[in-house]
């Protein structure tokens, strides 16, 4: 889907050297480039999915139950009732469902009860184990004491419960999507781009000239040693799918058990969430255009694996997948010099070498807006570094060859590079950021901005041929050395 195909949408009336981003990407382009172009594939997944087992679980199937019923569960009192309610009517039943039910709906109620609260319950539990009003009348009061101490609801846990649940799902059809695509070696070769271009990444740092001067190489070599990327598909696919069996497996018993009690399938989710709590998962192995760094893991998006397997050109493949692995590595080593997170220290001089460039192509270049805060420091850095080690690797693989033209593209592999680049955010829609609930910005430059911040490396001016006095050099202000023997000295003060 990324090979030539994603060429149509260049637009050759706009001179790359003027405006790169529509250049490369030009109005008639799809909104979502990456979804229109695996439509079809994503299609053939669902119906070859159809059946799978995590398709069709029923625990999954009756979710919506969880917000229908809400009000039952909505204050204090209307969940000691609907305990209550639904006790009175398994007492009278099962004797050994009643004791287990008692201890689960105090736990539920109220898990963060001191230790003695909970045992004051059980001894009075215990002597107070006569006929069921006597019961629900010892469980009532118990959920009373229990639930003075909850910080979170029966409604918390079924709403968790169904996000993680829904979770597992989704990463058991993303595991098994990229086997019935079969990217298998896709994922090995970016696993070997990882290597690469943390080989390109450690050499830079090391001959950083305030990164010797104050003797910082064995912490650095420390962090790069830590970075790995994710790729054991078949141990994830084995742990989710062997949760996903347990979790619908406590379902359908309770249903069985419980059928005859009012509201049995809420009862049932209650229960079932309690069982299993599930982890919060990573979004690992996602189907999306997309890839984290969540130090020390590294995780990317199937269209990255699809196109580094299937793709034809090693220049297409460095400037979508390389450039992706670059600037997620380069979140491990660019940081903000008022605070940095993982680095022991980091550069001021760089952080304003980044953002003066971001700043200058969004004056030139704003199409619906665009904006240069702190918010988008971490990720506008991270787009420079990546993009400067993925070219490392180009000059590595071509050397001399890389302003070769390939006849079949009419362009050479240094353009090629670049144009893969570009159509990794490339969308017909406006550029625009965007301000979220909590009043900061979401962290990624405007598509367009992203794309035309290239104009700050020397070697996309030499592979376009572009004049100093073109619109993408005047908006490239000095090129920013993040790391390397050229990167700016600095004298601040710092405390090892």
């Amino acid at each position: 889907p990324r090979s030539r195909g994603s060429f149509r949408y260049k637009n050759n009336s706009v001179d790359p050297c003027d405006n790169f981003y529509r250049h490369a990407c030009s109005f008639n382009s799809p909104e979502n480039l990456f979804g229109t172009a695996f439509q079809e594939m994503l299609e053939y997944l669902e119906h070859v999915q159809k059946n799978a087992y995590w398709n069709n679980l029923d625990v999954i199937k009756f979710l919506p139950i969880i917000n229908e019923k809400e009000m039952l569960l909505s204050s204090k009192e209307d969940m000691i009732k609907f305990f209550t309610g639904v006790f009175t009517k398994v007492c009278e039943k099962s004797d050994e469902k009643a004791e287990y039910l008692y201890g689960l709906m105090v736990e539920v109620m109220g898990s963060n009860y001191s230790q003695e609260g909970s045992q004051n319950t059980r001894r009075k539990r215990k002597s107070t184990w006569e006929g069921c009003d006597s019961r629900t009348d010892s469980l009532r009061e118990a959920l009373t004491v229990s639930s003075r101490y909850y910080k979170s609801t029966p409604f918390d846990l079924l709403g968790q419960f169904s996000a993680r649940a829904t979770q597992h799902v989704q990463l058991a059809k993303s595991i098994s999507s990229h086997l019935d695509v079969d990217v298998r070696q896709g994922i090995e070769e970016t696993k070997k781009l990882v290597e690469q271009v943390l080989g390109i990444a450690e050499n830079l740092i090391k001959s950083t000239p305030w990164v010797k001067n104050r003797h910082l190489v064995a912490k650095f070599e420390k962090i790069t040693s830590e970075l790995r990327m994710h790729d054991n598909y078949g141990k994830d696919f084995q742990k989710v799918t062997n949760t996903l069996v347990a979790v619908e497996k406590t379902f359908l018993e309770c249903r069985l058990s419980y059928g005859f009690v009012e509201e049995s399938d809420l009862l049932c989710y209650i229960i079932t969430a309690s069982e299993h709590p599930l982890s919060n998962s990573d979004d690992v192995f996602s189907l999306d255009d997309n890839a984290f760094n969540n130090h020390p893991t590294l995780a990317f998006g199937f269209p990255n694996y699809h196109h580094t397997q299937y793709g034809k050109e090693m220049a297409s493949k460095l400037g979508y997948t390389g450039f992706t692995v670059g600037h997620e590595i380069g979140h491990t080593f660019f940081d903000s010099y008022k605070d940095p997170e993982l680095l022991p220290y980091f550069s001021k001089q760089v952080d304003d070498c980044v953002q003066n460039q971001f700043n200058a192509t969004c004056i030139e270049y704003k199409e619906d807006s665009c904006a240069t805060t702190d918010d988008f420091l971490d990720e506008n850095g991270a787009d420079i570094f990546g993009i400067q080690l993925a070219y490392e690797l180009m000059k590595k693989y071509y050397d001399f060859d890389i302003g070769n033209t390939i006849e079949r593209l009419n362009m050479t592999y240094d353009q090629l590079f670049f144009y893969s680049y570009a159509i990794g955010f490339c969308s017909g829609s406006l550029s625009s950021v965007e301000l979220q609930d909590d009043g900061k910005y979401e962290p990624h430059s405007a598509n367009n901005i992203r794309t035309n911040a290239v104009a700050q490396h020397p070697a996309f001016q030499q592979a376009f041929n572009c004049p100093p006095d073109s619109r993408m050099m005047r908006s490239a202000t000095k090129q920013c050395h993040i790391y390397g023997n050229e990167a700016p000295e600095t004298r601040r003060k710092f405390l090892i």
